[in-house]
């Protein structure tokens, strides 16, 4: 039998010599590794890191680069974001984990491409928006990045003013969107048109809002916005930041960060709820998916 001295240095030796416990991914830490390529070392990248993010079969879609699928192709991705911008410092600002109704997790950051431009040395800081849909464990199944390239890596011979222009202009939608389908002016907060924001969906366009199955149809699609515009008597909603993108194939996505200020029925108090939502598109702009991110908890309950 071991003495109690001896138990307490086997014990000790053990602690030594045993691995770390894993630190619990969750959609903060998961970020944090995403948007600094795996590395909080600002000069180094971990690529294997990076693509041990994903699933074996996991997607990557992000502006300047390659749609990448698989390790192999995420870790050359890694390596030519890295390329671009070294050191590399980016931070979140927003991060919006939802529980999706098939268990499975999903979660939008807003955050800054912080850096040097690795060709020539200037300072980096781009806008960005991420949003992933995950397994239960948080391995990431599809992620898309929105985000200005040519603010990070400027062709040769870009005149500053042709640098922020953006691919197609999705003001008025994403008013139309955010607002359910309210005016561009006289609406005081009350006033929503739900056949109209329903018309911004391909007809068999889906939303997918926390908490919720998806919504597909313009039928269904009417119904959701009635549902939701039903549960307040005053509301306002405006955007804060709006990413377009054109993808390879001229479709069009954008991601937007905006906010939800608005009074229940019944309520006194307003209720201020952030939110991150990425809409994909057509070539003429009609929505084929919608993906919303909001923290349930902060919306009055539906009946």
């Amino acid at each position: 039998m071991l003495s109690m001295s001896s138990a307490v240095v086997l014990a000790i030796a053990i602690a030594l010599v045993a691995p770390a416990a894993a630190v619990p991914m969750n959609s903060t830490t998961l970020a944090n590794l995403f948007i600094n390529l795996g590395n909080q070392n600002p000069t180094a990248s971990d690529c294997k890191t990076y693509a041990s993010l994903f699933l074996p079969t996991g997607e990557l879609h992000s502006p300047g680069i390659p749609d990448a699928s698989g390790t192999d192709a995420l870790m050359s991705a890694c390596k030519e974001s890295f390329s671009k911008v070294d050191p590399l410092l980016s931070f979140q600002e927003l991060n919006i984990p939802v529980m999706s109704w098939n268990t499975e997790k999903r979660a939008a950051f807003r955050w800054t491409i912080n850096g040097v431009r690795a060709k020539d040395g200037s300072t980096v800081s781009a806008d960005a928006i991420t949003g992933v849909l995950a397994d239960s464990n948080w391995k990431i199944q599809k992620a898309w990045s929105f985000y200005d390239d040519q603010e990070i890596d400027p062709p040769t011979g870009m005149t500053e003013a042709d640098r922020f222009v953006p691919p197609f202009d999705p003001t008025q939608l994403v008013h139309d969107y955010i607002t359910l389908g309210a005016p561009n002016k006289g609406s005081k907060g009350t006033t929503f048109d739900c056949t109209k924001w329903a018309q911004l969906f391909t007809v068999n366009g889906t939303n997918n809002e926390p908490g919720f199955p998806p919504n597909m149809g313009l039928t269904k699609l009417e119904k959701l916005c009635n549902t939701r515009a039903a549960v307040w008597d005053l509301y306002t909603a405006s955007a804060q930041l709006v990413l377009p993108v054109m993808a390879w194939n001229t479709n069009k996505r954008v991601a937007f960060k905006w906010t939800i200020a608005a009074r229940a029925k019944g309520e006194t108090n307003i209720r201020v709820i952030p939110a991150i939502t990425m809409l994909f598109m057509t070539p003429k702009g009609g929505i084929i998916d919608a993906w919303d991110f909001w923290d349930q908890d902060l919306l009055p309950t539906v009946a």
